[in-house]
């Protein structure tokens, strides 16, 4: 993109997940900066120390929840019956019903 002076999306997919802390927030903000079209596809756990970034940073945010997540991860029941993927404008600070997890548990803490 910098070569052909052309804005694109850039879609990355799981970028921190092996990363914590400063390391993890200065990557956050590396990649913000590099772009104007970018695409996180974060899980919960790379979304931990970086919400203030992405709060800032994005323009839109959507939660994608895997139906197959309950009920060990999901709070409620999903509306439909088999496996699926529902969407809904929640953000890294929000939860619908349709998204609401319950409380996140590191293998860290565990």
């Amino acid at each position: 993109m910098k070569v052909s002076e052309r804005d694109s999306t850039v879609v990355i997919d799981t970028p921190l997940g092996m990363t914590s802390g400063p390391m993890r927030r200065s990557i956050t903000e590396a990649m913000i900066k590099q772009t104007k079209q970018l695409v996180l596809l974060l899980t919960r756990s790379e979304i931990q120390g970086v919400e203030d970034i992405l709060e800032a940073g994005a323009a839109a945010q959507l939660t994608l929840t895997c139906s197959h997540d309950y009920p060990i991860e999901l709070v409620n029941k999903p509306k439909l019956k088999g496996s699926y993927t529902e969407v809904c404008s929640c953000g890294v600070n929000k939860q619908c019903r349709v998204c609401e997890r319950k409380p996140f548990i590191s293998v860290v803490d565990a």
